[in-house]
């Protein structure tokens, strides 16, 4: 199976990359920025603080757009366990590939991340209350990606190998199955999904976030 347009997968020794006609990808999360990233990563961080990590890191978290993986990877330095849910097989490979690579180093990292190709609104409705995740992260891709993003060369790639899903349906199920709170990554001119109980807001984008009706 090829990715869309010109873009292709090839290997190059044991990685996996994504290339067209004059450029190339592959997930790596041992390059200096990423790391860098990691490094930098405080309780007082907006992805960490949206998720409740910097209150509750004994949690379960299930990331259901995982893309190439880098708020997963991140979100997995704080949280007691990341899932990550992607549905398109080309992305899959490539992030599993990424993960692979990087394996040595997520395991001194105490790194505890489980990777499924599927469809999250799929996975999320099959899921019994007795597996229910404390929080569910959704960082939609369609329709609202700017084109300052679009100008990177991951959301390039990763925009033109897949599909979109059901967003605003994955983010009902989400509300039903979060244990602790819903949290979407949206662009700061993007409209709400619904009143959210808290908003965390960036310089380009913002973290809506709901908490869960299942608290007791």
């Amino acid at each position: 199976m090829q990715p869309n347009s010109d873009w292709h997968l090839h290997w190059n020794n044991d990685m996996l990359c994504c290339t067209n006609s004059a450029q190339s990808y592959h997930v790596d999360f041992l390059n200096p920025a990423f790391q860098h990233r990691i490094k930098s990563l405080n309780k007082k961080d907006p992805l960490i603080r949206a998720l409740g990590l910097h209150k509750s890191p004994d949690v379960h978290v299930i990331d259901t757009t995982a893309g190439f993986g880098q708020d997963g990877v991140c979100i997995s330095t704080y949280a007691n366990k990341v899932t990550l849910l992607e549905q398109s097989a080309l992305v899959h490979a490539l992030l599993q590939n990424g993960l692979e690579r990087a394996s040595n180093w997520l395991a001194k990292q105490k790194a505890k991340i489980e990777l499924h190709h599927i469809n999250a609104c799929d996975y999320l409705s099959k899921l019994n209350k007795s597996e229910y995740p404390d929080v569910i992260y959704l960082d939609p891709m369609y329709p609202e990606r700017s084109k300052q993003a679009l100008s990177k060369l991951p959301m390039q790639c990763l925009q033109t190998i897949t599909s979109p899903q059901n967003d605003i349906h994955l983010f009902q199920i989400a509300l039903v199955k979060a244990l602790k709170r819903t949290v979407i990554k949206r662009p700061n001119h993007a409209i709400f999904w619904g009143k959210p109980d808290l908003s965390l807001k960036g310089k380009s984008h913002r973290f809506d976030i709901y908490l869960s009706l299942n608290q007791t």
